[in-house]
């Protein structure tokens, strides 16, 4: 196997690795997506706001800022 064919290998291989990669972050992001829908279709403040970072801030429509994921659950 000549040098440029270890390279072509080497190639195909890390596009199929990094194919499969973002195949399990995007399943990852829908999941979480479930997730999120889920709890607010179902009225579940605690489960809407574990999905924000401890600082996050919520931009509501029309309405001031909420910042923070306690005030953000108690929204």
């Amino acid at each position: 196997m000549t040098f440029k064919h270890c390279l072509l290998v080497v190639a195909v291989t890390s596009l199929c690795l990094g194919s499969a990669q973002a195949q399990s972050v995007k399943q990852a992001i829908e999941a979480a997506n479930a997730e999120f829908v889920k709890a607010y279709n179902s009225k579940d403040a605690a489960g809407v706001a574990s999905k924000y970072a401890d600082d996050a801030a919520a931009l509501p429509p029309d309405m001031a800022r909420v910042d923070g994921r306690q005030n953000i659950q108690k929204f």
